[in-house]
């Protein structure tokens, strides 16, 4: 992922979260290699995907109805999508972890992620920043 310092240092939260397909996983690697590479194999994906660390895919800007805006950055945990199960919750939480990890990294003032929770019920802890509420996100080329 690109970007500069300053922009960097300008995020006031990151995003947690993995493709729940290997479509969307495909899509993101895509992204990824960039658009003069051609798309990688289905099976190729399946072996590659649960190599790859937690990273940065993309910047996000969010705006209240009040007009403020706050910057993030989205990072994926690339867990793969057939390993979703409670049978793997151990390897899940490091990943997450390991997002989380990064997130600390890219300066960011808070969190937003998804918890992993046994049954594949879920639930969703959102921290936003001060002045900020629930707005649809853009992706900030």
């Amino acid at each position: 992922m690109g970007g500069s310092t300053a922009c960097l240092a300008k995020l006031d939260f990151a995003l947690v979260g993995h493709q729940e397909s290997w479509r969307a996983a495909a899509d993101v690697l895509a992204v990824l290699r960039g658009p003069g590479r051609s798309p990688l194999p289905d099976d190729e994906i399946r072996d590659i995907l649960p190599w790859i660390p937690p990273r940065a895919v993309c910047h996000v800007e969010i705006t209240s109805v009040g007009g403020a805006r706050a910057r993030g950055l989205y990072i994926d945990s690339f867990i793969p999508p057939d390993r979703l199960q409670d049978d793997y919750m151990r390897d899940n939480i490091a990943r997450v972890r390991g997002a989380a990890a990064c997130a600390i990294k890219q300066k960011r003032r808070s969190s937003v992620s998804g918890v992993l929770v046994p049954s594949s019920s879920r639930a969703v802890s959102i921290s936003y920043p001060k002045d900020t509420v629930r707005s649809s996100p853009q992706a900030i080329p």
